[in-house]
């Protein structure tokens, strides 16, 4: 008797991506095979930003009736030691963020992220809020990566809170934004100091998420229930700014953290410009100035 499964490999921290392969069993053993690089990659042979370097679970999903036949962890940890500089010397900077991190180097030439003083290592997860960094165990995924001592630790997270999730949550809970997004920075700046505690050898940077967009922008009607459900422009740019004051206020209090607008170069009344979004996409096209900038800002941190 045949039995059709869905074999899915996905990354146990965050729980944002997934790979799945559909198998029609008969009797006899199978093979099913996954890539930790390349296939979940935008850009397999530039960056290496999508790379799964965490623990996996591995599902096996009956397809006829939905029903999880077995889960378990992988409980591996791919500390990939090439992400870092062939340079041993040189001191690596690590930005944590979302896919508009991915985006922005998607077709960067891998050593054109390697400057006089710094390598710049852009690790991006897809649909990584602040909420679902600070609700998962961000230590765990941290020591997947070659970290060492005197190494930059730079967090651009919270574009996806401030543009949709935020309004969301609002709609559904009957809550101010501003009140939801102080609860989510709270919890994002409580995350930032225990890391900061846990790598004292490492300076921290946090970077001020990409500009909000404007409601002038034309996006297909898919697009806008998918990425703008209750949000207006007016709303998205008084959170950025108050993520930029409250950040910049936490971040003055402190000795081992910094913060850092990258973005403002990019500004045109507030909003991001237009002209350097993807075609009917939030993100930003492909940015070597954006990385050549804040290489300006850190190399003598």
């Amino acid at each position: 008797m045949k039995k059709k499964v869905r074999v899915y490999l996905g990354d146990y921290i965050f729980n944002t991506e997934k790979q799945y392969q559909d198998l029609t069993l008969k009797k006899g053993g199978y093979w099913s095979q996954f890539s930790t690089r390349g296939v979940h990659n935008l850009n397999n042979e530039k960056q290496n930003t999508l790379s799964y370097i965490e623990p996996l679970r591995l599902s096996f999903i009956d397809i006829e009736t939905d029903k999880v036949i077995n889960e378990f962890k992988l409980d591996i940890k791919f500390v990939d030691i090439s992400l870092r500089s062939r340079d041993y010397k040189k001191r690596n900077a690590w930005i944590i963020g979302d896919s508009h991190i991915g985006h922005i180097c998607r077709d960067i030439e891998y050593n054109e992220l390697e400057y006089d003083k710094i390598r710049i290592n852009p690790i991006s997860k897809v649909g990584l809020t602040m909420s679902r960094f600070t609700n998962s165990d961000y230590m765990e995924f941290l020591s997947c990566l070659p970290i060492m001592a005197d190494d930059l630790l730079i967090f651009n997270l919270g574009e996806i809170d401030m543009r949709i999730s935020t309004h969301v949550k609002s709609l559904n809970k009957r809550i101010e934004k501003k009140d939801i997004l102080t609860s989510i920075l709270l919890k994002y700046i409580q995350s930032i100091k225990d890391i900061s505690k846990n790598y004292d050898k490492n300076k921290i940077l946090i970077l001020r998420p990409n500009l909000p967009i404007s409601d002038k922008r034309q996006y297909s009607e898919t697009v806008i229930n998918d990425y703008f459900l209750n949000s207006n422009e007016f709303d998205r740019l008084e959170l950025n700014n108050y993520f930029h004051d409250m950040i910049t206020s936490f971040c003055n209090s402190e000795n081992n953290i910094q913060y850092i607008d990258n973005s403002c170069q990019y500004s045109l009344n507030g909003f991001i410009n237009d002209d350097l979004l993807i075609e009917n996409d939030i993100h930003m096209k492909t940015n070597k100035g954006y990385f050549d900038s804040l290489y300006e800002k850190i190399k003598d941190i």
